[in-house]
């Protein structure tokens, strides 16, 4: 689900994101399955579609960026 609306974005697994705070670097694919494994992927779409830039990709692709590595630290405890 949260795969293919980012998709549908023009954001694929392929693509690496960088942690603005850190500057670790991780890749959507990565986030995906992070949130799925918590059982966010519902709360995370509606989120994304209120979100008043969902429909362009850079922007986008900051905000996951950003908080990509909170949720991967959530996982890592």
């Amino acid at each position: 689900m949260l795969k293919g609306y980012l998709e549908t974005r023009g954001i694929y697994k392929e693509t690496i994101l960088i942690s603005p705070i850190t500057g670790h670097t991780f890749s959507i694919e990565r986030l995906i399955e992070c949130i799925e494994k918590i059982g966010k992927e519902e709360s995370f779409l509606h989120v994304l579609n209120i979100l008043p830039f969902r429909n362009d990709t850079k922007l986008l692709i900051n905000y996951l960026s950003g908080i990509g590595e909170g949720y991967l630290r959530k996982i890592a405890l």
